[in-house]
């Protein structure tokens, strides 16, 4: 478990302090199971700058709240 939170840490930070944008989305689908919209899983300081904010506002928003 330590080793595997390790990892997750190791790859965070390679994330946050990378000069190209990168994000993880997750499908968001509605209740007939049709995918609607897609949800920020995690992004870095490059992609939220492209709105004029921090990552932390933007994880767990759904993309169309902030890209159409």
């Amino acid at each position: 478990h330590q080793q595997l939170e390790q990892a997750r840490a190791d790859l965070q930070a390679v994330i946050d302090t990378s000069q190209t944008g990168i994000f993880v989305f997750s499908p968001v689908f509605d209740e007939a199971g049709r995918h609607v919209d897609f949800r920020f899983k995690t992004i870095n300081r490059m992609v939220a700058a492209l709105v004029g904010q921090t990552p932390d506002v933007i994880t767990g928003a759904v993309a169309s709240d902030w890209f159409i």
